[in-house]
């Protein structure tokens, strides 16, 4: 069923679905930006309130202090409530023993797969459930998904999404100007802008970073329920930024 999904949220349902199977509670599939800290979470956890999962998701103190985190960062590998302890997620009742994975991509971590019980993990329900973490890596590096890119701002305008889209396929300036009936002077502008906004310098970067920033393309800030999954975007994620590398290094 994996292989079937089409976006990253289909891929994270299947993970849930297949782990709830498995005898696990609930799950949450965290998408990480560049920066750090998660700026997309689908999770079918119907214990976790918004502001939980706004703060785990979306946070810059939760990526530094939280101690799930700082686990990972420290030992960048599966690990159990033996490390984490049984309250992950502060969660009062009833106690919860995490299962913790980071999603491991060509360019390295880029993604972080919770998985909570009512009680310790068998050594084969681990096994089953690194397997599920490590088939949804393999889905993600297929299509180019990764760590999302530090944007300028919140999103891409819809006119320059598209012109950058076409570009990115291939397409000429002329091309786009005549396939959306605008000038090739509009297409030139918008185009700048929106490499600038991505921080890419040609056609090649900016295929990369539109393929890392699909998840989050029509997925609105705060919280969304779809059925039994709730989608979680940080209202301005912290994988985007204003900090740009070359102003950094040009001064400009």
């Amino acid at each position: 069923m994996l292989e079937l999904a089409e976006r990253i949220v289909d891929a994270a349902a299947v993970i849930c679905s297949a782990a709830r199977e498995l005898g696990v509670r609930f799950s949450v599939v965290m998408l990480h930006g560049a920066l750090g800290p998660a700026v997309l979470m689908i999770d079918d956890a119907p214990d976790l309130s918004d502001a939980q999962r706004l703060e785990l998701g979306g946070g810059e103190r939760s990526w530094r202090q939280h101690p799930m985190f700082v686990a990972l960062r420290e030992q960048l590998r599966p690990l159990g409530s033996e490390v984490l302890g049984t309250d992950a997620f502060g969660l009062s009742a009833p106690v919860t023993f995490p299962f913790v994975m980071p999603v491991m991509g060509p360019s390295g971590w880029f993604g972080t797969i919770v998985f909570s019980a009512r009680g310790p993990y068998s050594r084969d329900l681990e096994r089953a459930l690194t397997m599920l973490g490590t088939r949804f890596a393999v889905w993600c590096a297929e299509r180019g998904i990764g760590q999302v890119p530090p944007v300028v701002g919140v999103g891409i305008p819809s006119q320059r999404h598209r012109i950058a889209r076409l570009a990115a396929r291939g397409r000429t300036n002329s091309e786009i100007a005549e396939a959306l009936g605008i000038s090739i002077n509009t297409v030139k502008s918008r185009l700048k802008q929106v490499f600038v906004q991505l921080d890419v310098d040609n056609r090649t970067e900016l295929a990369s970073a539109l393929q890392r920033l699909a998840p989050l393309h029509d997925v609105r800030p705060g919280t969304t329920r779809l059925g039994d999954l709730t989608i979680t975007c940080a209202p301005y994620p912290n994988g985007y930024s204003a900090r740009r590398r070359r102003s950094a290094t040009s001064g400009g």
